[in-house]
């Protein structure tokens, strides 16, 4: 049994994909303005905040299914190239013996499911979580908590989350789990005040022992 758990973000981590975000976030204020429901300062929020925002309106769910509509459509619009990331299946491999490894999303869950099953990775995760199973949306940190609940036997200490944007970073840093950054994002994720256990533009440089070393020399710290 493995004594070690990761969850790994999907979109430019574990996939290449090109999901068109300013397109999404004009198109969701767009949607909800025309219905008096775009929360204040939105375009200081993500697509997940506004959108955390607008559901507590009374009186709008037709509305807010229809922008959940429109945010499906970008995110499958961008999958439609999409490949592995470089070195990631390579990686799973070496990880596998000694991590439970899962996956948790912003995305709808059959947006995930359709492209790692394209890719052939689905199977390589214990779970995949995409946002309708999610309580909250990163970088709310309910969904790592929810994912941790489910491995009772692993530690908090023995957690490790990837990803490649601050939202990932965040919902790892509220649940006291190590953050292991990848691309080209890290200023973005050091503003905003996470400081990774270890950063890499590259899956090939990362390995096991590592990771496990990495994690050992944290709890003692």
């Amino acid at each position: 049994m493995q004594s070690y758990g990761m969850i790994f973000d999907m979109d430019n981590t574990v996939i290449d994909s090109h999901i068109d975000f300013v397109r999404m976030k004009r198109e969701v204020m767009a949607n909800l303005s025309s219905g008096g429901c775009l929360p204040p300062d939105a375009e200081k929020l993500t697509v997940s905040e506004i959108m955390a925002l607008a559901e507590k309106v009374p009186g709008k769910g037709d509305l807010i299914r229809s922008t959940w509509a429109l945010i499906e459509q970008c995110e499958l619009d961008g999958q439609r190239d999409v490949q592995p990331q470089p070195g990631i299946e390579a990686l799973l491999s070496r990880l596998e013996e000694t991590f439970v490894l899962t996956l948790l999303t912003n995305n709808a869950q059959s947006v995930a499911e359709y492209s790692l099953k394209k890719l052939g990775l689905f199977e390589r995760f214990s779970v995949v979580m995409g946002r309708e199973q999610l309580p909250a949306l990163k970088p709310a940190p309910d969904g790592t908590a929810v994912m941790m609940q489910l491995f009772p036997y692993i530690t908090r200490g023995h957690w490790l989350a990837a990803g490649d944007a601050w939202i990932d970073a965040a919902a790892a840093e509220a649940n006291g789990v190590a953050f292991l950054g990848y691309g080209p994002g890290r200023a973005a994720v050091e503003a905003h005040g996470v400081r990774p256990l270890l950063w890499t533009e590259d899956w090939r440089t990362v390995s096991a022992q590592t990771l496990l070393q990495l994690l050992q020399e944290r709890a003692e710290n």
